[in-house]
């Protein structure tokens, strides 16, 4: 078998691949609007007539609506003969927009607002990635990065967890690079515990400011805080890193991690990368909460900036603490 047979096989099953992973990710999305009975008790599909954000909305259902027979009222006999039904928020019927319908409600310079918060977010992240890439040595060119950062993107969305892109991104630099494999995949390190104890901080600041929201959180977020702080603390003091890195444990480990130690003494002695590093993150989580307050503000939602950026770096952080990076 010549090499461009092989070339367009592996093309092809990649193709094949990223197909049945969209596919399984389509059947998972709420496209159709619909109703939820009291306590999920029942389920219709229809769709919403005018403005889902309003407090009062017209619902078209599906033809005939299967709703258990204990269930009576006006609504729910309506709902059985296929009736357009109207609908008060608060009450105890609850309606829930598909994908499109939400889509189709946002202004326009939400969505402008939206694109301009993701490309601003992209560019922190790959910035901290390629710098940190430098800094190890294996200086990689930014549009490379920020490839293999869509790809790590890309991965993080349908493996569980929030480190499944990490290990492909750590796959293809290490494979870009033959000569310096653990400084790539050094780098790809770094960048997600620098990425984390960002995240943990910015959680657990506005973990404090909504205490009333969140306060259950702030103790496990300021153990953790401050036991990742305390790692990179000692990672970068001089005297703990020669101990790590000069003493007996470099010299236990097999030889194989030699440039491992290597990546590692390159930056250990540059303290301000961290500090660089950091704010670059500080910027990436600003951003998603950014992208985040002009989807809600496109839906009529008025949550503050503090309430997205909470919503987002408290649930990455959550999520991604049980597979720590």
């Amino acid at each position: 078998m010549n090499r461009s047979s092989t070339f367009a096989r592996s093309g092809l099953a990649r193709f094949l691949l990223a197909g049945l992973v969209i596919s399984f990710v389509a059947t998972q999305v709420p496209w159709d609007d619909r109703l939820s009975g009291p306590g999920d008790a029942w389920h219709v599909r229809g769709e919403l007539l005018g403005s889902w954000t309003a407090d009062e909305v017209a619902f078209r259902p599906e033809g005939a609506s299967a709703i258990p027979d204990d269930w009576r009222g006006s609504v729910e006999d309506a709902l059985r003969s296929g009736e357009e039904v109207v609908l008060t928020k608060g009450g105890t019927i609850e309606w829930e927009p598909g994908l499109l319908t939400a889509l189709g409600g946002l202004r326009v310079s939400s969505v402008l607002g939206v694109a301009a918060a993701v490309l601003g977010g992209f560019f922190f992240g790959v910035t901290r990635w390629w710098r940190l890439l430098s800094l190890c040595g294996v200086s990689t060119p930014y549009l490379a990065v920020a490839r293999l950062t869509m790809l790590g993107m890309f991965f993080n969305l349908v493996v569980p967890g929030l480190t499944g892109g990490d290990v492909v991104k750590a796959g293809l630099a290490a494979k870009q690079h033959p000569g310096g494999r653990a400084r790539a995949v050094m780098a790809v390190g770094l960048d997600r515990v620098i990425g984390f104890w960002a995240l943990l901080m910015i959680a657990l600041v506005s973990s404090v400011f909504m205490r009333e929201e969140l306060g259950v959180l702030i103790g496990p977020l300021a153990v953790l805080a401050a036991g990742l702080s305390v790692a990179i603390f000692v990672f970068v003091h001089p005297s703990f890193r020669r101990l790590l890195l000069d003493g007996g444990l470099g010299r236990l480990l097999p030889r194989r991690l030699s440039g491992l130690f290597d990546a590692l003494r390159s930056i250990s002695g540059r303290p301000g990368e961290f500090l660089i590093a950091s704010i670059l993150s500080v910027g990436n989580h600003v951003c998603i909460g950014l992208a985040v307050l002009s989807v809600a503000r496109g839906m009529g939602d008025q949550t503050s900036f503090l309430g997205c950026l909470a919503a987002t770096v408290v649930s990455s952080a959550v999520s991604a603490v049980p597979i720590a990076p």
